[in-house]
């Protein structure tokens, strides 16, 4: 006996249902960026209205995120080692063996060590003094000038306001472009007697 045959069953075809997901899709997202684009419109010329013109506004915004990467420029990339946190502006001794190395200690920069006068960034440091003594291999030495005696080494304040804006790499350029007419300048505090001075 016969069984008899049924009708095969017809489905959605497969061509119709990608080209139902496609135009869904664009249809879908034009509808959001013509919803959105406006509002994002809007809230770039908010932002653009709230750019300071001037250049102590310009510098103030500058200063919100450069000036924490100038501490840590100085303070981090500046130092000679974890065990001696100084950034050495020369050392004073013979041709060998331990020599006094002077320089200031990363570790005490303060973290508002700078701050604006007109269009000036100033980045103050504390002044050069003795650190302490250690031995430097001739790699070191190429780095750091060894003098015979304090008398005979240049001032280390101008080294130690070259070094920092050496370590500073291109930020000062990239604020001149950024901002005409704005610098930055490395001030070296004036001495205050230590307290193991006499």
């Amino acid at each position: 006996m016969s069984v008899p045959s049924q009708p095969a069953a017809r489905g959605i075809p497969g061509l119709a249902v990608v080209f139902v997901i496609v135009v869904v899709g664009i249809v879908t997202g034009a509808g959001y960026f013509h919803y959105k684009a406006p509002r994002l419109l809007d809230d770039l010329d908010a932002r653009v209205a709230e750019v300071p013109t001037s250049t102590e506004g310009r510098l103030e915004k500058w200063m919100l995120f450069s000036a924490p990467n100038i501490h840590h420029r100085l303070s981090i990339f500046g130092r000679f080692s974890e065990e001696h946190p100084w950034l050495i502006t020369h050392a004073v001794g013979g041709a060998a063996g331990e020599v006094q190395v002077w320089g200031i200690d990363c570790t005490e920069l303060p973290r508002g060590l700078t701050h604006i006068e007109g269009s000036t960034v100033v980045v103050e440091v504390p002044p050069p003094h003795p650190l302490g003594r250690m031995e430097l291999d001739s790699h070191q030495r190429v780095y750091i000038p060894v003098y015979a005696s304090e008398a005979e080494a240049p001032d280390p304040a101008e080294r130690l306001r070259s070094l920092a804006m050496h370590l500073l790499d291109r930020m000062p350029d990239a604020l001149s472009r950024d901002i005409p007419g704005a610098s930055i300048e490395i001030r070296v505090l004036p001495e205050v007697p230590r307290p193991e001075d006499p």
